[in-house]
Formats: C-alpha cells, sequence, structure tokens
C-alpha cells in the first residue's frame, strides 16, 4: 500500500482550511468591506495574514518536510518557489499595514 504524497496532504489540509473559511464567507465580506473603509491597516494586515496560510499550513504540519525528499525534485521547487511568493507578497501586506510602504 503507497503512502500518500506530501502534495496530496497539503491539499486535504489547505482544502479544509479552505471549508473553515467559507462557512463564515459573509462574516469575513462584511468584515472586510469595513476594514476596507474605516481601518485600511488592519484590512492590509488580515490581507497579510491570509497570503500567509500556504507557509502556516505547512509550518502546521512539520512532519511533511521529512516526506519532500520522496518528492520529484522539479515539483519541490516549484512548492518553495510558491510559498516564497506567497511569503513576499504576506511582508508587503504588513508593511503596508505599519505604514512603510
Amino acid at each position: 500500500m503507497s503512502e500518500k504524497s506530501v502534495f496530496d496532504k497539503m491539499e486535504i489540509s489547505l482544502g479544509d482550511a479552505v471549508i473553515n473559511i467559507r462557512k463564515y464567507n459573509g462574516d469575513y465580506m462584511l468584515g472586510g468591506l469595513l476594514l476596507g473603509l474605516y481601518k485600511p491597516s488592519m484590512g492590509w494586515a488580515i490581507l497579510g495574514l491570509t497570503s500567509a496560510l500556504p507557509t502556516i499550513v505547512f509550518v502546521k504540519h512539520s512532519e511533511w518536510v521529512q516526506q519532500l525528499q520522496y518528492e520529484k525534485l522539479e515539483h519541490i521547487l516549484l512548492f518553495i518557489l510558491l510559498l516564497l511568493a506567497s511569503d513576499m507578497y504576506a511582508f508587503h501586506c504588513f508593511s503596508r499595514s505599519l505604514g512603510f510602504d
């Protein structure tokens, strides 16, 4: 019996996180609208937290790091680049929320 790929496990975990977020979609929409209009710095911080979600999920499941050795090198590189891109945007959002940009 073959074990699931790390990327399959990540997809399942991220899917669970998205399902939990979609339960409260109306609240997030209204909250985002109010924050965008009245507290833009807090809106940037929430956007930064949302952008950092892939890294948060990956750090939460640290056992996946050991299982990456069984994946193809190009998949690992693509995954790392996608994590870095989302983290760079999250850093941009957090810097905007603090007024550095």
